[in-house]
């Protein structure tokens, strides 16, 4: 994924709600969350 350079979490800030949900669901896959 692009932007991804500080953390999960100010990445996830400069994304759009849709794309939010996307990323915690792939987060859900991998067991991260």
């Amino acid at each position: 994924m692009k932007g991804k350079r500080h953390g999960n979490n100010d990445f996830i800030y400069f994304l759009p709600v849709e794309r939010v949900a996307r990323f915690r669901a792939v987060l859900e896959m991998c067991g991260l969350v």
